[in-house]
């Protein structure tokens, strides 16, 4: 949020809040505020560092159980008073919000509520009417900034001011003889460095707007482009003198999620646009949290499961040893079944002895003896250590089988995780985790969860479609009880990744809508960076779950394969 987009807000701040009386302060986290104003209005402002924000919300974050000291103190302080004023000097990134509030002896009093919006150095201080400090939400002492201390008791002192030529009045002969000054510098850094009140997405757009790539050197334009650059420059002046601001977010490439923000609109990539800065605001910082969360969710519970899968194929390892060994329990039975065929031959007190094998020609075996035993005795001790080592072969097999399938599981669970798309996927699987107890539930769950997301469906044409499975859970859904038995089941072969059901109108699909399907199943996969997949299908009631068998496991016949590069087709 540039300075030029914070004087969007304000401008609406003015025609909304001013007058308004301070009913509630809710401190969500350790760097943003929710004051609750009458007239149903709600004020957040952010203090993060990557990314501070002032705008009026709908949405209201979750609060902690207990609140912060810093919401207390403005609590105590600000509750009950009223807002005469919003301002911004400048298009600097600092707001300063204007309080008539009364003390504890019921007195009048003025307070100010600063909101710096300056990335790292953001803060939200509060001060009294000969602008001394109060409180902040972020201390800041002299082992932090020597020049500016902001903590209780101190005098506020604004940050330093930037050398920028101002956009509005803008003095164009200062302009031109900053960018000179920067002629190997690409236009929108050269624009970031010169002009007040813009940030990176309003730089470009100035670039744009003149006709040039925001890539381009200063020093290579001439005198016609350095004027269009000016003319753009003085349209934004005239923005702000009017309040003509155009709120707009840039979205990605699907349309779906914004990458940027901006007061003055977009003319490049798909954009949204709203009269209200605010909405335009809050829809950007909210998808920007949402990704963040999603981000650091996404790799809190791929580490949980990586680490349990590292030590399940650890665990694997050495019951391949373990199996190993055990698996040599044939040559104990027949060492001692030789020994007592050759008994007439063996004294005790006898180490070693050269025995022949009747069961394998004229083979002969070394056999190792305990000379403190007699033959009798050391053909028995090989008898025991046999039936010991067939006891644990069995325990071996069994416990492996266990172990691999737990692999298996942890696979499949690492590769939904690794497609998911939003932070409903993550929860679901995050509760899976804990139903498994792999992680601990999360504390203070609702008791009513939301409704668990559907599979992903793709429109394959001709009546088909194609029906993804999110998660292991979801796959059993999918498979076990929504496919019906002559729908069409299709799965990566040997690999993790989502179960698929191809739906239509019935009978064999067409060969194009068979492929179709099978690319999103291997698309869906661990494999989906592949360019050629083997895919197995087959009809959904050839699919079983063997019973005790882990979500998401099934085992299959009847199948066929067929090899296709992986495809998110949907449409």
């Amino acid at each position: 949020m540039d300075g030029l987009y914070l004087s969007a807000v304000l401008r609406e701040l003015r025609d909304t809040i001013l007058g308004s009386r301070v009913e509630k302060v809710h401190q969500p986290d350790s760097t943003r505020l929710v004051i609750s104003l009458s007239r149903k209005r709600r004020l957040l402002m952010s203090a993060s560092p990557d990314a501070p924000a002032l705008y009026l919300c709908e949405n209201v974050p979750a609060n902690p159980e207990r609140p912060p000291a810093f919401c207390q103190l403005l609590r105590k302080r600000i509750s009950g008073a009223v807002i005469e004023d919003v301002s911004q000097p400048g298009l600097e990134r600092i707001v300063t919000i204007t309080l008539s509030a009364t003390s504890e002896y019921a007195e009048p009093r003025t307070l100010h509520l600063i909101i710096e919006v300056m990335g790292k150095h953001s803060n939200i201080i509060l001060v009294d009417g000969s602008l001394t400090i109060i409180a902040a939400i972020k201390r800041v002492g002299s082992d932090v900034n020597r020049y500016r201390q902001v903590l209780p008791g101190l005098p506020y002192i604004r940050p330093p001011q930037q050398d920028k030529v101002e956009l509005y009045p803008m003095d164009q002969e200062a302009v031109i003889e900053r960018l000179s000054g920067l002629a190997g510098t690409p236009l929108w850094k050269a624009l970031l460095q010169c002009i007040a009140g813009i940030g990176p997405p309003t730089a470009k757009e100035v670039a744009r707007r003149a006709g040039l790539e925001p890539y381009v050197k200063v020093g290579t334009l001439g005198p016609g482009e350095m004027n269009r650059v000016l003319a753009v420059l003085g349209d934004l002046a005239r923005m702000v003198r009017e309040g003509s601001y155009k709120p707009s977010l840039l979205l990605d490439e699907a349309g779906s999620s914004p990458v940027a923000l901006s007061a003055c609109g977009f003319t490049v990539g798909r954009t949204f646009e709203d009269p209200s800065p605010s909405r335009v605001a809050e829809m950007y910082f909210s998808a920007l949290s949402d990704r963040r969360q999603f981000r650091s969710l996404q790799g809190t519970l791929l580490t949980v499961v990586r680490r349990h899968l590292d030590r399940a194929k650890g665990k694997k390892q050495k019951q391949l040893e373990s199996l190993a060994e055990a698996q040599r329990a044939e040559d104990l039975r027949l060492k001692g079944e030789l020994i007592l065929a050759n008994i007439y031959r063996l004294e005790k007190g006898q180490a070693r002895a050269v025995l022949e094998n009747y069961y394998a020609g004229d083979e002969h075996i070394a056999v190792d003896l305990d000379p403190r035993l007699s033959p009798a005795e050391n053909a028995q001790r090989y008898f025991d250590r046999y039936n010991k080592a067939r006891r644990t072969l069995i325990l071996a097999n069994q416990q492996l089988e266990r172990t691999e399938e737990e692999i298996r599981y942890l696979e499949e669970v690492e590769n939904s995780l690794e497609r998911a798309e939003s932070l409903r996927e993550l929860e679901e699987v995050r509760e899976q985790l804990a139903r498994d107890r792999y992680i601990q539930a999360k504390p203070g769950q609702p008791s009513r969860r939301p409704r668990p997301l559907g599979p992903i469906e793709y429109d394959l044409g001709e009546g088909w479609r194609a029906l993804v499975g999110r998660n292991t859970r979801q796959n059993d859904y999918l498979t076990l009880r929504r496919a019906r038995p002559d729908d069409i089941w299709l799965h990566v072969k040997d690999l993790p990744g989502a179960h698929v059901i191809l739906q239509g109108p019935g009978g064999e699909p067409p060969g194009e809508v068979l492929e179709r399907a099978a690319s999103i199943a291997a698309y869906h996969s661990a494999a989906r960076h592949s360019s050629n997949v083997p895919v197995d299908y087959t009809r959904a009631r050839h699919v079983r779950k063997p019973r005790g068998a882990r979500p998401g496991m099934v085992i299959y016949d009847h199948h066929r394969t067929i090899n296709v590069a992986p495809l998110n087709d949907r449409r």
